[in-house]
């Protein structure tokens, strides 16, 4: 027994006290059924909430600190007061600036932006010129808006393209599990490319 390993020594002592070895299987069995049950937060799928929001305001001034001084100071004074919010990011450059918003755990990101919408109109003195846009994050989305991106393409003019599209269109339209669809054309590549030149 003197050169048993370490191994050997802690199995014989719980061998040994069996009534201790058995209390203690379900002391901790217990502990984790509890963790799982009760103590452990969970999100389920796919509904995701992600307690944060997007606030960008367009101010078209070509001048950082001009923003930065009516813009960035002003709203960042308001947000930090909201009862809720944990972090703000700003980012200003010289026609906007952006901020990223973050909110302790109960909040939604559609709820968290519409108390912001509705602090920053009340609280926050804004140039007239000043367009504030609020983003909310969808991430059951893939591109934050929608749950589904179809796009037709392949070696077709402009209006056959728009025509085949068409012809989807009005096929999905009649399936009742879409609650919203929308639609648009995209440019003629020769188009594209030079928009993308520029």
């Amino acid at each position: 027994m003197k050169n048993d390993s370490i191994f050997a020594k802690i199995s014989t002592a719980f061998v040994g006290r069996y009534r201790l070895t058995i209390l203690a299987f379900i002391g901790i069995f217990v502990l984790g059924v509890v963790s799982y049950a009760v103590l452990l937060k969970r999100e389920g799928f796919p509904a995701i909430a992600i307690p944060a929001a997007f606030v960008q305001v367009n101010y078209f001034v070509n001048d950082a600190t001009l923003v930065d001084q009516e813009i960035t100071i002003p709203i960042e004074s308001v947000l930090v007061n909201i009862e809720g919010v944990e972090k703000v990011n700003s980012f200003t450059t010289d026609n906007f600036a952006r901020f990223t918003v973050r909110f302790a755990d109960g909040f939604t990101s559609e709820t968290g932006s519409e108390k912001l919408k509705n602090v920053i109109a009340r609280d926050a003195s804004l140039p007239d010129s000043a367009a504030v846009i609020y983003q909310v994050i969808n991430a059951a989305a893939i591109d934050g808006r929608n749950d589904l991106l179809l796009s037709v393409g392949g070696d077709f003019n402009l209006d056959e393209l728009t025509s085949k599209a068409e012809l989807i269109r009005d096929a999905l339209a009649n399936n009742p599990l879409l609650t919203k669809q929308r639609f648009s054309t995209l440019l003629p590549k020769t188009l594209i490319h030079s928009m993308a030149k520029r």
